[in-house]
């Protein structure tokens, strides 16, 4: 028997051992960016520093993902309006990243899950 996916993972899985559903759920209702099974639950820090990035061409914003050596790259403006996105993956050396802000300058990350599971807490100096 071949491994088969039947639904798109979108990260919020919760493991077999927390059924809890989302009354302690930080996730629920809570801003987040999400790509390859990691969520990073955010709130915005510096709203008119990324108002000034904006208006100077930064269209997105790169997060480092605890574990790997890739960056998530988001859209800026999700970060603005406090919305959910989902993101891409970009390498560390890429010369993209010259036009992508460092999103740590602008929001505080506050949880970081992978496929359901806590890999980070915040608040607090993200890495």
């Amino acid at each position: 028997m071949l491994d088969e996916d039947i639904a798109d993972d979108d990260g919020r899985a919760r493991g077999p051992a927390n059924l809890q559903g989302n009354q302690d759920d930080m996730v629920a209702g809570e801003p987040a960016m999400e790509v390859g099974g990691y969520q990073v639950v955010y709130d915005l820090l510096g709203e008119l520093r990324l108002q000034a990035w904006m208006e100077n061409g930064i269209k997105e914003l790169s997060i480092p993902l605890p574990g790997t050596r890739y960056l998530m790259v988001c859209p800026a403006e999700v970060a603005l309006r406090r919305g959910s996105s989902k993101c891409r993956l970009v390498e560390p050396g890429d010369p993209q990243l010259k036009t992508i802000g460092d999103a740590r300058q602008v929001i505080t990350v506050m949880n970081v899950y992978h496929r359901g599971e806590m890999v980070w807490r915040g608040p607090g100096p993200y890495r």
